[in-house]
């Protein structure tokens, strides 16, 4: 698998984690009670999209391709940039699967009552 699918995996895989999965609510929440605050300022780059897709996509094509060329660098940034869009992509996946399966339930329903 060459660098740049790997970058593109790197960075559905953390827009997913970080914007999505309601991990990051979970751990800013566990964080913020442990030490007693009330509220907790943001820490990028763990709970930013951009940022962590920034980093982890460095992150991977330094440490696991050895591929830190200046073309690397910039699809990591194209990447990152396009983060928010990303999201919204996967989550209208999400959205039209649900919708599919209602349906299909639905429909198994009205044939198991008839």
């Amino acid at each position: 698998m060459n660098t740049y699918t790997q970058l593109l995996l790197v960075a559905a895989i953390t827009t997913y984690i970080v914007d999505l999965s309601g991990f990051t609510i979970a751990w800013r929440s566990a964080l913020r009670k442990a030490l007693g605050l009330t509220s907790l300022r943001p820490l990028p780059p763990f709970d930013c999209g951009k940022c962590a897709t920034w980093w982890a996509c460095l992150a991977w094509a330094w440490l696991a391709c050895h591929d830190l060329r200046l073309e690397t660098v910039a699809f990591a940034a194209l990447l990152s940039f396009c983060t928010t869009s990303a999201a919204s992509i996967l989550g209208a996946v999400l959205d039209t699967l649900v919708s599919i399966f209602d349906r299909v339930a639905d429909a198994t329903e009205r044939r198991a009552t008839k």
